[in-house]
């Protein structure tokens, strides 16, 4: 039986790899894109349009193609990373804090103060995702961080819900009666004795956000309600494709693939990372 455990840890991880090295390709094009990119994502060459993958002009290789103005491709597609590294970053980790803050606030204190938050926790969920983004988007016009305040603005809900939904739990534990009974402040049980025992399920509702934050992303930057043009975004360049598709298909296949790859490398981290830190799936 203990065998069988073991390869069945073995092949999990195993199977993880793939996730790990995409989300670390991700990663890395998008902190070094400077030095990947073999030209520069704005650069025009209307001489060059819409070359298929492959194509090799001069003796260079454009691997990917290039798009309408002559753009090459991999290019764009390596800065767009790092345009959607940049809006996962700040937006899951803004969320993530304020939310997360508010939750265990709204769990502990009980209230006026829960019933507060969890109203506005109930408003923020009860509208359809992509309206409301769209509304805030329009509201803060189309920038960077137009964008990472709307991701903000919609994600910070999910993180409450959860913090408060596991403060509940633990408020009534026998440990934090005891730092209750000993004259603990509020705030030093909330910082010393709940969060650290919610900030597990916290990480992996996380990774699971950096998927949806990017899809967000390129879907605002796609209706032209997100990364306002020069600047490459994976939602603009499917854009940007969507009328050649049949003549350059290319053009907005290869984005769509990024996007596709690192949303389902996040998902898959996430769910081996709910299961690493979760102690009762841990031991099955």
């Amino acid at each position: 039986m203990q065998n069988g455990k073991n390869g069945q840890g073995m092949r999990l991880n195993l199977g993880i790899l793939p996730a790990f090295f995409i989300l670390a390709l991700f990663i890395f094009a998008a902190v070094f894109a400077n030095y990947l990119a073999p030209f520069s994502p704005t650069e025009i060459n209307l001489s060059n349009a819409r070359l298929t993958p492959l194509s090799v002009v001069g003796g260079v290789t454009y691997w990917l193609g290039t798009d309408q103005l002559g753009r090459d491709i991999l290019s764009r597609i390596i800065y767009g990373a790092r345009v959607s590294l940049i809006v996962a970053t700040i937006g899951v980790f803004a969320a993530g804090s304020i939310g997360s803050i508010l939750g265990i606030i709204a769990g502990y204190r009980g209230g006026a103060i829960d019933s507060i938050i969890s109203r506005s926790v109930d408003v923020m969920l009860g509208f359809p995702t992509i309206l409301l983004a769209l509304v805030l988007a329009i509201v803060f016009r189309p920038s960077l961080f137009g964008v990472a305040l709307v991701v903000i603005l919609i994600y910070w809900a999910r993180y409450a819900r959860q913090a408060r939904g596991e403060t509940l739990k633990i408020r009534t534990m026998d440990y934090v009666t005891l730092a209750r009974t000993a004259g603990c402040s509020d705030l030093t049980i909330m910082m010393r004795h709940i969060f650290p025992n919610v900030v597990n399920s916290l990480l992996v509702l996380a990774t699971f956000n950096v998927g949806t934050v990017i899809t967000l992303e390129a879907t605002l930057s796609f209706l032209g309600a997100g990364i306002p043009p020069p600047t490459p975004s994976w939602g603009t360049m499917c854009a940007d494709g969507r009328g050649i598709l049949v003549s350059a298909w290319w053009v907005s296949f290869m984005p769509g693939i990024a996007i596709t790859l690192v949303v389902l490398s996040s998902n898959l981290f996430g769910d081996w990372l709910r299961d690493k830190l979760d102690p009762q799936l841990r031991d099955l």
